[in-house]
């Protein structure tokens, strides 16, 4: 605490003698221009350097008495050279679109291309060899404090992100697939986002495109394949029409194929007898899922706008698998049973909707928003078990799923002084319905409904101090839930929830270097999967089921951001009450029959720190990024406490290299040491992937060649810990594989389409 005293007091010294450089930078509509290098200079000689903000603002605390001469560029536009006035308000600058088209653009420099703005880490892509990437799943991958592929990507130190394309949040990871790398204009990153956010949201990722221009027809199509043990393709259209303030959009996607699971899992059980079983499974999924959408916007002038889309799809997986299970007590084998199963999942309709206002009266900001989704999945399958000393069974599975959605929020936005307040209030009413039929065992299935409605109230305000900028936001939830067991209410198992979420945040920059703190509240409701009852069959010594007791996660998150040129560090602190752990037990007591089910535990800790580096030198792009991650968990495993508090050590390290005539070559490493994480031992893993991309006429044709995990040691191996039972996890999912990707795009630009969509963090639930 004294050392934060003591830095409030000497930047807040500091800022007192300085006179602060600043200035905004405006295109000839006056739109800001974000991202925007501006250079100070003394005599022509480099003194200091940043990158405009996203009101197209800049500040240098550098004084007047060391520079003269302020240097403003950005791709498209002609430099701006000007001397700087004494009192060092360069007021608002005009760039000039340069109406020359160039045909080799090369980019060379030491800005940094992310920085550090309040509580988050903004990476700039346009104007970077990031913008050839190929789609938003390629570029998130090479983000700073952003891991993993394909939709599946966690924020260092806090999970799975929620991710928004221009404040709308991604339903599926599709919607990253359509989105081309060459439109994106800059991703923010917030891992311990504020109270603008649901109590649940633990991380945000923010990708914001490139300003839309023209009218007319505009295409844009993909074709991705995915090669491995079989075959997987993924292909996309979008139309947009564009005339004067209308826009209709359609969009077309199309995913299929096969793809190949392998498993091994181990269970053993510590008592009088030693009981262990042994279980090898090949499963291999084939699905097609189609979609359509269809949608408008209206912008009616530059302060009010109103739209609507309606989206349509439909997806079947049929699964087929063969599994082998070994059983020994002390070491003797008494059982050998084989499992041969086929299943089909059918989802259709499904259903999602959004209607939208995004306005203005006086300075006073509105975005309203309302959605609705519906979903129904179908499950059969058939399970043949084959024992060689007792009875041979079929068990056949029957489940019909429905899920439905109503939301609506609110968000009103007012600058005050020097800084902002936002507030509003979000609505949700949730509906669910497992049920499950079971014939040729004594597991009965279910019928269970869950109904919850959740108010949300929120205030969020900002300000500036000189060298400072503060904020503090407080959320109010109130969350109704009601439980159904067989349409009859169960007064014990629905609750009522009142929580208060407040956080805070400061940041300062002092010459180059950037710092930020934060703290937040927030909670985690569990899966409406996680919530249901229901007793679940998988084979004769093994079922699976929800717990309707479970309580909401609470998390209180302390979070440290610095950023240095193009060295940034990250330091989160998080405590966790009642988490939801994945667990097994003995079912009615029996050593060989195994529950696979979710428990809270009281208390769960962690700690993590990264330190990484993101320069530009010359045609050689490389991240890099090492660190630790800490949790700590005790538990009792056979009658002793055992501390699972085993450190990860990870380094990630991507290049990316641009080679002459717009070729560009990627090289990704991943390393992670073994530790523990929750109840679990993890192993070690790591993984090296090569591509290799290039444009073609004048990059409105891209193709994209991608060798995934060459060595194959991407590979999940897990050990969990419970009372007297270990169970042991092997996943193989085929992650070394090829990838060919084709990308063209006529007149293509981004949506005018402001719909920023209510109840993200409850359509996660489901």
């Amino acid at each position: 605490m004294r050392f934060y005293v003591l830095l409030l007091f000497t930047v807040a010294t500091l800022s007192g003698y300085a006179k602060n450089i600043t200035g905004t930078v405006n295109d000839s509509d006056g739109n800001p221009i974000q991202f925007a290098n501006v250079i100070l200079l003394n005599d022509s000689v480099f003194v200091d350097g940043c990158i405009t903000d996203d009101n197209g603002a800049f500040s240098f605390s550098t004084s007047t008495d060391n520079v003269n001469t302020v240097k403003i560029s950005f791709l498209g536009f002609n430099d701006y050279l000007s001397s700087i006035p004494k009192n060092g308000d360069c007021g608002s600058i005009i760039l000039v679109e340069n109406t020359v088209m160039l045909q080799e653009v090369v980019v060379k420099g030491n800005l940094p291309a992310t920085r550090l703005a309040g509580n988050s880490m903004i990476t700039n892509i346009s104007n970077s060899i990031l913008s050839s990437a190929g789609n938003a799943n390629d570029v998130l991958s090479k983000i700073p404090l952003v891991t993993g592929s394909n939709g599946n990507f966690t924020v260092f130190g806090r999970g799975t992100p929620s991710i928004y394309i221009n404040g709308k949040l991604i339903r599926e990871s599709s919607e990253l697939e359509q989105l081309n790398s060459s439109d994106i204009k800059s991703i923010e990153v917030l891992s311990n986002p504020g109270s603008k956010y649901s109590s649940e949201t633990k991380a945000v990722i923010i990708i914001k495109t490139l300003p839309p221009k023209g009218d007319g027809l505009s295409l844009s199509l993909s074709n991705s394949n995915r090669i491995a043990h079989y075959f997987n393709n993924t292909d996309n259209a979008l139309f947009k029409y564009r005339r004067n303030g209308l826009e209709i959009f359609t969009n077309v996607f199309f995913n299929g194929g096969k793809q190949k699971f392998n498993d091994i899992n181990s269970f053993t059980t510590y008592g009088e007898d030693m009981m262990f079983q042994n279980i090898k499974s090949d499963n291999i999924y084939s699905k097609h899922h189609v979609s359509g959408k269809l949608g408008f916007n209206q912008q009616i002038n530059t302060e009010h706008s109103f739209g609507a889309y309606y989206q349509y799809g439909f997806m079947k997986t049929n699964s087929k698998g063969q599994s082998f299970s070994e059983i020994y007590s002390d070491k003797e084998r008494f059982q050998y049973l084989t499992l041969e199963s086929n299943g089909v999942e059918k989802g259709r309709p499904l259903h999602e909707a959004n209607m939208y206002y995004n306005g203005s009266v006086g300075k006073l900001s509105i975005d309203f928003n309302t959605d609705f989704m519906q979903i129904n999945k179908l499950n059969e399958s058939s399970q043949s078990e084959t024992s060689d000393d007792s009875d041979n069974k079929i068990v056949e599975t029957y489940a019909n799923n429905a899920s439905r959605l109503w939301a609506e929020k609110l968000v009103l936005s007012l600058p005050i002084w020097k800084g902002a307040i936002e507030f509003g209030e979000e609505f949700t009413n949730s509906f669910v319905n497992f049920n499950s039929h079971y014939k040729g065992t004594n597991v009965l299935g279910g019928d269970t409904k869950i109904k919850e409605n959740n108010i949300a109230a929120f205030a969020q305000v900002s300000q500036s101090f000189g060298l400072f900028q503060v904020g503090a936001g407080l959320r109010f939830e109130h969350a109704n839930y009601k439980y159904y067991d067989n349409n009859q209410l169960n007064l014990e198992l629905s609750k009522n929830y009142n929580n208060w979420y407040p956080s805070l945040f400061m940041s300062t920059k002092i010459k180059n270097v950037g710092l930020s703190c934060n703290f937040t509240s927030k909670t985690k409701r569990p899966s409406y999967r996680q919530l249901d009852g229901t007793l679940q069959y998988i084979n004769r010594y093994s079922y699976q089921q929800g717990n309707p007791s479970l309580k909401p996660v609470k998390s209180y998150t302390v979070q440290l951001l610095a950023q240095w040129k193009y060295f940034f560090a990250q330091t989160i602190y998080t405590h966790e009450r009642n988490s939801i752990f994945y667990t097994t037990e003995r079912f009615n007591n029996d050593p060989i029959i195994k529950l696979i089910i979710f428990e809270n535990v009281p208390k769960y800790q962690q700690f993590q720190f990264v330190i990484g580096a993101q320069p530009t030198i010359s045609c050689w792009y490389p991240q890099i990024s090492t660190g630790i991650f800490n949790s700590f968990y005790k538990t009792t495993f056979r009658e002793k406490q055992i501390h699972l508090n085993k450190p990860f050590f990870f380094i990630n390290w991507d290049n990316s290299i641009s080679l002459p005539k717009d070729w560009i070559i990627d090289v990704d490493f991943m390393a992670q040491t073994s530790g523990d994480g929750q109840n679990c031992h993890i192993k070690s893993v790591s993984y090296l992937n090569i591509g290799v991309r290039k444009s073609f006429f004048n990059n409105s044709f891209n193709v994209l060649l991608k060798v995934n995990d060459i060595f194959n040691t991407n590979n999940e191996k897990v050990t969990m810990y419970h009372d007297d039972i270990k169970v042991s996890t092997s996943n193989f999912q085929e992650s070394r594989n090829v990838m060919i990707t084709f990308q063209y795009r006529f007149n293509a630009t981004r949506t005018k389409y402001k719909g920023t969509g209510a109840g993200h963090e409850e359509k996660t639930r489901f």
